[in-house]
Formats: C-alpha cells, structure tokens, sequence
C-alpha cells in the first residue's frame, strides 16, 4: 500500500496480481459485480447528504471514494448494467456541479443515456434533462418541448427523486415565461416537507425576478432561499446565495453588506474545498474596484489567481484574466488591460464553448477601455455588440457614457434610465457611475437631468430594450 491524500491506494503491481489470482479462480465477476454494487450503494446513500447538515463528512468521502466511483460508473457503462449507472450518475452529477467541475461529466451523460429505456424512468428523464441543458447550442428556447419535458419529470417522478432539477428546468421555464409551469411546481414543492427542495423554488423566483427587472422581489426571494439552505445545512448552496445576495447589495450601494456577504461566502466554499471560492474572490475583487479600492481588489485577484491556476481550469483563468484587466483599466492602465485581455481571448477560443460566450465576454471589457481613453468614435462602432453582450448581463451604463463623451448629455441621461427600467433599479454602487451621474447633473442641472432620466426609467423593460438596441434616445 501506498499514502495517497488522507488514506491508502493498492499499489499497481498488488492489484494487477491480486485481479490475475481473482481470473484464475474464476471469481473476477463476482467481485467486481460486488465491487460495483458497494459504489453503487455508497453514492445512492450519500447523494441526499450532500443536501443536508451532513454534507461535509460526505463531500470527504466523495473526494476520497473518487476514483472508484468513477471506475464504477465507467465499468456499469462497459458492462451494460443500466439501472447501476444511473444510481452512480446521479450523486456523481450533484457532486460535480456542486463542488468538482469534471470535463468528462456531459459525455458520461450522454452514454448512460443510450441505454434508454433500460434506465428506470425517473433517471432516464432527468438525465434527458441535464443532457438538453447543456448541448453546446445552448439551453431548450422551444417552450412547448420544454413543456413536455418538465411534464416528463413531474410524471415519472423525477422532480422529487432528483431535486436539482428544479434549479435546472424551472430556470429555463422562467426565462421561457412558462409562468403557469412554474408556479404549479413551486406550490407542489412547498406543499412538502423538503426544506432543499423549497429553498431551490425560491432561487428560480430570485432569477425570474431579477430578469424582469424586479430587484425587489428578487432580494425578498433571495434571502428566503439563503435562509432554506442554512435551515436544510447545505453549506455549498448557502455560499451561492450569499454570492447572489452580495451582487444584490452591490447594485443597491450597501458596500459594506456586499463585502460581508462574499466573505462568508468565501469562507464557506473554501471550507468545502469548491472551486465557487475562486469565482466568489473575483466578485469580491470586483466589488472593491466598484468601490474605489484598488489595492485590496488586487490582492483579491492575486489570491483567486494562484487557486484557478492550481486547479488548471480554463474557465476560472478566463476570469482571472477578465479582472486584471479591468483592474489595469480602472488603474489608467489601458495598454496592460489590453494585453490580459488578448490573452483572456485566444484561451477562451481554445475551449469548446458557444459562439457567443466569449463575445459576451470580451465585448464590453474592449468597450469599458476604448470609453477609458476616450476614443468616441470607435466605441461608436463597437457599441451593437457591447449592447447585445451586455444585455445579456442586464448591464447597459456603456451606452450613457459613450453618449456623454460624444456630447450628448441628455442621452446619457435617459440611457441610465433605460439601464434602470431594464434592471430594475439603477446601480448605486460604482464610483465610475455616481461620478458619470455627477458630471451629467452638473451639465444638465438638477431638473433637467432627473426629467430626461425619468424618460428612460419609466418604459418597460421590452421598450427599453427596443430603444437601447436601436439607440434613439
């Protein structure tokens, strides 16, 4: 035996005898049936702990047992044994979203899917709908499939079986405006006792809230969600909604409160070991620079950086790479804040992700530096992909301050507003908009510049889109 982690692994030449002396005797297939039979049991019996105040002893086990599960779920697959893959895949699938990004987790998916009707019901559903969600042309935008295909998972009981589907298909039905869907499954749920399950329908009402642009009810829904999780003792989705409710406060200006809210955040993911603590650093980061602080936002970066590049994952370098950048532009470095942004390109084009992710991405960095240094004309150019990347983000304050440095400072002023009706509030808590807003009120005067906002802010979210996207304000 040999030291591996916190526990011991079967040095290669023991095994490979011991699996000879096990052929010979002809009893390799009953021990690995037995072998498979033992994961399958442990992750079906930890699946649900990962949900409650047991949740750090079983993500140890997970991350100890690791290998083996996964050995187990390939052999399941090689061997034909539907009904064992499924009950592997299940918590396997939980646990990587919830802690541990692994490549291979869609194309395992996808195979234990061709077994089809072979899997029982509730699982052959449920992974249909993790597969759809995640086919690199996107989620499902066909309300009617999506219909039939939460009606699937409610009929074969998948919904229950497997709670993190709410997160995964009443999302999609929000942002599909499948209001009547939706709501039959959140009163379902909250009719029971689940306390995870009834957290989760009070986050889709957070997003559905915040995407149409009522931060208010998005707060309230928030905070009941943080408050589920802590009851339920899921420390991992605790972090999330403290994440979630730290940008809430950002956006309102409470800094002090956004602050707290991603350290708690951050201590908890990092407790758990989550790759969520790189990503919440950078929140954090990004806060501080909202707020004028420099210098700790870069000690943030430098923290989050060293973790993303010893986990060696793409995505979270792209994000690392998207902060330092926007600390150089906010530092009055353009010329470096342009180069982390090259390099933030030619990985995100080495990685297999949707043609608009990362245009939504690098679009409004390039914008923020062209308006930084002032160069109107091709921030002109650029802005109807700035605005069609940013409205992705309900974040549109480009379009104001590319207005305001071509002279136009009553449409500055309304495009604020319409930043407001499309969001919901406007973003009271960046130092480079209270002072866009202070030269505007100077320029303008008080009256003036609150009658031409009050123009933008009091369309409806869909004009204001309209009117953004085709910039006659």
């Amino acid at each position: 035996m040999e030291r591996a982690g916190d526990g011991y692994r079967m040095l290669e030449t023991i095994r490979t005898h011991t699996a000879d002396k096990l052929r010979l005797a002809g009893e390799d297939k009953t021990v690995l049936h037995r072998l498979i039979r033992h994961f399958a049991d442990l992750a079906e019996e930890h699946e649900p702990l990962l949900r409650s105040d047991k949740q750090i002893e079983s993500v140890r086990l997970f991350e100890a047992e690791y290998d083996n599960l996964m050995f187990a779920l390939q052999t399941t697959i090689d061997g034909g044994d539907a009904e064992a893959a499924a009950r592997i895949l299940g918590p396997l699938y939980w646990y990587w979203v919830m802690l541990r990004y692994d490549g291979r987790g869609d194309a395992y998916v996808a195979r234990v899917l061709e077994f089809g009707d072979a899997l029982p019901a509730a699982a052959r559903a449920a992974f249909t709908a993790i597969h759809l969600a995640g086919e690199g042309d996107g989620p499902i935008t066909d309300p009617e499939r999506l219909r039939a295909l939460i009606d699937d998972c409610a009929r074969t009981g998948a919904l229950r079986r497997y709670p993190m589907l709410l997160l995964i298909v009443l999302t999609m039905a929000a942002m599909l405006g499948l209001d009547e869907l939706v709501d039959r499954e959140i009163a379902r749920v909250r009719s029971g006792k689940d306390r995870w399950a009834i957290a989760c329908t009070f986050v889709v009402e957070a997003l559905r809230g915040g995407e149409r642009g009522d931060l208010a009810g998005a707060a309230t829904a928030m905070a009941a969600a943080l408050h589920a999780f802590e009851e339920a003792g899921d420390r991992s989705w605790t972090a999330k909604t403290l994440y979630s409710m730290a940008r809430i406060h950002a956006i309102g200006g409470e800094h002090d409160e956004a602050i707290g809210a991603y350290a708690r955040s951050i201590a908890i993911a990092t407790e758990l070991g989550s790759q969520d603590a790189v990503s919440i650093r950078l929140g954090l980061a990004t806060e501080r620079m909202r707020g004028g602080d420099l210098n700790s936002a870069r000690h943030d970066i430098e923290t989050a950086e060293r973790a993303a590049w010893e986990r060696g994952q793409p995505m979270l370098e792209i994000e690392v790479l998207g902060s330092l950048a926007e600390l150089h532009r906010r530092s009055g470095d353009i010329e470096r804040s342009d180069q982390e942004l090259d390099r933030m390109e030619t990985l995100a084009r080495e990685l297999p992700l949707p043609p608009e992710t990362p245009q939504n991405l690098m679009v409004p960095a390039r914008m923020a530096n062209l308006l930084t240094e002032g160069d109107a004309a091709r921030a002109r150019e650029l802005l109807p992909r700035t605005i069609q990347a940013a409205q992705a983000h309900m974040d549109v304050p480009s379009a104001a301050q590319l207005l305001s440095l071509e002279g136009d400072p009553a449409g500055a002023a309304t495009a604020l507003g319409v930043s407001q009706a499309i969001r919901g509030t406007f973003d009271d808590g960046d130092v480079e908009l209270r002072s866009l807003v202070a030269a505007l009120v100077d320029r303008l005067g008080h009256s003036e510049y609150h009658r031409v906002y009050h123009r933008g802010a009091v369309m409806t979210p869909q004009e204001a889109t309209d009117q953004l996207t085709k910039l006659r304000l």
